[in-house]
């Protein structure tokens, strides 16, 4: 298990090196077992989403499952919830 905290600093000017010590943990973490290739779970967060895709691609040559999902309205996420009248007030509930 590889936990990748910050993944959209790795890309960045302060960033730019630290990409090449990921792949080589990952590189170092995989094992062969005959034909068949094991490679360890990898579990990132970012502050930002924008690009994720294709960066998780750039970086580890993997897709991505997003969590939480983004939903299906840009009002309505997992995060927050847009309600109209509630007389233009904001409630902020965390846990």
């Amino acid at each position: 298990l590889i936990i990748q905290d910050e993944l959209h600093l790795i890309n960045g000017p302060l960033g730019s090196l630290v990409g090449i010590y990921e792949t080589t943990v990952e590189s170092l973490s995989t094992m062969n077992i005959g034909d068949i290739v094991l490679k360890p779970k990898i579990i990132a967060s970012t502050a930002t989403i924008r690009r994720a895709r294709e960066q998780v691609w750039n970086l580890f040559g993997r897709n991505i499952k997003r969590f939480p999902s983004p939903g299906t309205q840009f009002s309505d996420s997992f995060f927050i919830q847009e309600i109209e009248d509630f007389e233009k007030a904001k409630l902020f509930i965390g846990f």
